[in-house]
């Protein structure tokens, strides 16, 4: 797995690339804490993810509701097919995880 990050004043962009599994996600973590932490406006693209489990599933919903808990908006963009079978098994959807800033 690869992250690219583009960071413009008090936002980022993170573009995840390649797998979000059990396998993947402590990398995931790691630079979501780091690279967010300045930001108030965080954008997920997911739209390279070649396979999604449950683990990436959790680090998804965490990287939510640490976004939410420091009044950070966050959402996330373009779900690869990958991400879109696992969120309907769910009956979920990427679309309703936006998250927007307080204050």
């Amino acid at each position: 797995m690869e992250i690219k990050t583009e960071k413009k004043s008090d936002s980022i962009t993170m573009k995840i690339d390649g797998e979000l599994t059990i396998y993947s996600v402590s990398d995931f973590r790691k630079s979501f804490i780091n690279d967010t932490a300045h930001s108030r406006e965080i954008t997920i693209n997911l739209s390279h993810i070649s396979r999604f489990d449950t683990a990436g599933f959790q680090s998804l919903l965490l990287a939510r509701r640490s976004a939410e808990s420091g009044g950070k908006s966050i959402r996330f963009t373009d779900p690869s097919q990958a991400v879109q079978r696992f969120f309907a098994a769910y009956n979920e959807t990427i679309e309703d995880w936006t998250v927007h800033a307080r204050g």
